[in-house]
């Protein structure tokens, strides 16, 4: 058995609008955040956002007015506006790939955002893939092959639990074999990398798989 799974991402797409259209965008955001239970969790955030388009709001008026002052406000309410929403794009994508709602399409999750899952090319998939071992108790997890990466794993057999997730040993191979599982469980795997400069990739999986 091979169970292979894609984490489903967020599309933003805010960087490249004009004001009035960030504010459009932004606006909808929050309204449908607000009104979906799936969020309940980050109303402070939500709001948040919501006040700082309020304030871009504000300031997208005044600068018709022209001066460099107003145009300068403009900028930076822009740029807290796009950092709040970029925040709730993590919250969103966060949700949708929980354990939990392993049984809602995270594409349904991310659209009740008001927002886009990413189309991924081939060359953009990552994929991470669990199979049973050779041996009883033990799975094969493959996460993906890259240059002066290091691969971190975990398991758990109650994944909604954050404090169940059990570290397996960094390792600079992709691959590795997990022994010692108990027989006829369903466990949750999941994996990431640590490449160049620190940088932490998000958790591919969870994936999950009844050990034999």
């Amino acid at each position: 058995m091979n169970q292979i799974i894609k984490r489903q991402k967020v599309n933003l797409s805010i960087l490249r609008i004009n004001r009035s259209q960030l504010l459009a965008k932004g606006n909808s955001i929050v309204s449908k955040m607000l009104n979906s239970s799936y969020f309940n969790g980050a109303t402070a955030r939500i709001n948040n956002a919501k006040a700082a388009l309020d304030e871009l709001k504000t300031a997208h008026v005044d600068v018709m007015g022209g001066g460099r002052k107003k145009f300068a406000t403009a900028r930076e309410k822009r740029r807290v506006v796009e950092t709040l929403l970029t925040g709730l794009g993590f919250i969103v994508e966060e949700i949708a790939n929980r354990p939990a709602n392993i049984g809602i399409s995270a594409n349904v999750i991310i659209r009740a955002a008001g927002m886009s899952p990413k189309k991924f090319t081939p060359r953009q998939k990552q994929t991470f893939a669990v199979k049973r071992g050779n041996t009883s108790g033990s799975v094969v997890l493959t996460g993906s092959t890259v240059k002066h990466a290091s691969h971190q794993w975990q398991y758990s057999s109650t994944p909604g639990k954050a404090k169940t997730w059990v570290d397996v040993p960094a390792s600079l191979q992709s691959k590795i074999t997990i022994k010692g599982l108990t027989r006829a469980t369903k466990y949750y795997f999941r994996h990431r990398m640590i490449q160049r400069r620190n940088r932490i990739t998000r958790w591919e999986g969870p994936v999950s798989i009844i050990v034999a």
